[in-house]
């Protein structure tokens, strides 16, 4: 073969090297993901954490770019379905909800807010005025204030709660 020919596969260290930066940029996500939300396990690739970011500093949540948090999801104020219904309702107030259903036309959504005692309309409310998931929370106040038997039962009743049969 004449000098300046293609011959794959003959540099085995540019694998090797393309390999390692794999690892790298593995390592890195890891790595920045632990550092800036430790308590986002949903966050995945880079791109999660490049919309992330956008939701921390500008205060936006696509669902069209990615789901909300999930439905079992009990970390914000120990309410099942609270985190996600948050994103969802900060996603409808940006117009980005995508095909995710927010308030009375998810059963999830009607759940939590009848717990609240709030209507969709008084939840996004608070969440033009609140700007983080603690402010929410301290939004919420004595409505989250109900013993914690009754917290812990509302959770089981949503997270065992299914389609229902309307016959």
């Amino acid at each position: 073969m004449g000098m300046g020919t293609y011959r794959p596969y003959e540099n085995r260290n540019l694998g090797l090297q393309c390999g390692m930066h794999q690892v790298r940029n593995e390592r890195n996500r890891t790595q920045l993901r632990s550092q800036l939300c430790p308590e986002r396990v949903e966050i995945g690739r880079i791109f999660d954490l490049l919309d992330y970011d956008d939701q921390t500093s500008f205060g936006i949540i696509d669902l069209n770019r990615r789901p909300p948090r999930s439905p079992y999801d009990n970390r914000v104020g120990g309410l099942t379905g609270l985190a996600r219904m948050i994103d969802k309702g900060r996603a409808l107030c940006t117009d980005t909800l995508g095909s995710y259903w927010f308030g009375d036309k998810s059963g999830n959504d009607r759940s939590v807010l009848g717990f609240l005692h709030l209507t969709a309309e008084e939840f996004l409310a608070g969440l033009e005025k609140n700007d983080t998931d603690d402010a929410i929370v301290a939004w919420l106040g004595s409505r989250l204030g109900k013993p914690q038997h009754v917290i812990e039962q509302f959770n089981r009743d949503v997270q065992n709660q299914g389609p229902r049969n309307q016959e």
